[in-house]
């Protein structure tokens, strides 16, 4: 069965949205990592160098079937009951956009350093800054593999 093929079926459709349903349940393509924020001395830097580094490792293990690429990435600040502070997407990104002062690289750096400005890092002693990334190539791997066992 080709690529193709199995998206282009309609009546295979509902099928395939309960199987990607089902495998985005389950994790695949999903990431997550936390840091735990320094509320005394935040150093917007160096955070927001942990948290390209933790992507590009990442991006490393992501499959890229037929060249799809593509990656989600969602930052997120929680205080102590996990209650979201703020948040940011980063939707549709390509992998060269965590390299070289790219949309996501300058993003992600902006997003920390203007948080830090604005004085969210001091609300709470015990804020994390949450990071997952979705690749949609593990996703399509899945899909693909899982349609070519018997």
């Amino acid at each position: 069965m080709s690529f193709l093929d199995v998206f282009t079926s309609q009546s295979r459709r509902r099928d395939l949205r309960r199987q990607i349903e089902k495998l985005m349940g389950n994790g695949t393509g999903i990431y997550f990592n936390s840091w735990q924020i320094d509320r005394t001395n935040p150093d917007a830097n160096t955070l927001s160098m942990q948290i390209l580094e933790w992507c590009r490792k990442c991006l490393v293990r992501t499959r890229r079937p037929y060249g799809l690429s593509f990656t989600s990435v969602v930052l997120t600040i929680s205080g102590e009951n996990s209650e979201p502070v703020a948040s940011v997407p980063f939707s549709g990104v390509l992998p060269g956009e965590f390299y070289n002062e790219g949309k996501v690289e300058q993003g992600i750096r902006e997003t920390i350093a203007g948080w830090k400005d604005s004085g969210v890092f001091g609300q709470d002693p015990n804020l994390r800054i949450k990071a997952s990334m979705f690749s949609w190539g593990d996703l399509i791997h899945r899909l693909l593999n899982d349609k070519a066992s018997p």
